[in-house]
């Protein structure tokens, strides 16, 4: 046998191996998934999501709410429950930091619907209500978030954003003295931040 041929010979095994081990690493791949549990996607998928790759948590995301649609009792009694809402919630997320505003106030609305009094859920989909644009959209998720929880501190700045935008400086300065009666002290740069917009809005 030629060198050429044992080298054509060679680079055959490889490739032969390479495919088994990839063919194994699917197979172990799939089989693991199988063995997962929605909380075990939502986890795998907040993994992702914390690394930035967001195309991946989504589809974390997706197997996760197939999952749990296939085989939990409460979900099938109700249509609720706190893995299935931060699944979505999770999922509206990864499209929010991806710019995807519209489709992640849909998957924040699935979240708010299967958990309605989470203020975390109606914040998310007020901030994303405000880079398209819609303002009172905006107020009704922050008061409805404020309705759960009242000391929400960023609630409150984001409102005086809001009123600021919309040449409220009345509502603005309000907004931005609740935020400051409630943020933590150790916030120090929020709080310079907002008590130099009051100052320029001739408050204080």
């Amino acid at each position: 046998m030629d060198a050429l041929k044992v080298y054509h010979y060679f680079i055959l095994l490889v490739f032969l191996a390479f495919n088994i081990v990839f063919s194994g690493c699917k197979v172990a791949m799939v089989q693991s998934d199988l063995m997962m549990s929605s909380r075990d996607f939502l986890k795998r998928g907040n993994d992702y999501l914390y690394l930035g790759q967001f195309e991946k948590a989504i589809k974390s995301y997706n197997k996760g709410i197939k999952q749990y649609k296939r085989g939990s009792p409460l979900f099938i009694a109700t249509g609720k429950d706190s893995t299935y809402s931060k699944l979505y919630f999770y999922k509206g997320l990864a499209h929010y930091e991806m710019r995807k505003y519209k489709s992640a106030i849909r998957y924040f609305k699935k979240s708010i619907k299967s958990t309605p009094d989470s203020a975390k859920f109606h914040y998310y989909k007020g901030l994303a209500s405000i880079e398209r644009g819609k303002y009172e959209e905006a107020l009704e998720d922050f008061n409805k978030a404020l309705a759960i929880d009242p000391k929400f501190a960023s609630i409150y700045y984001q409102k005086g954003l809001i009123f600021e935008k919309q040449g409220k400086r009345k509502e603005a300065l309000q907004a931005y003295n609740k935020f400051l009666d409630i943020i933590p002290s150790v916030r120090v740069e929020e709080i310079l931040e907002v008590n130099k917009r009051i100052s320029d809005l001739g408050g204080g």
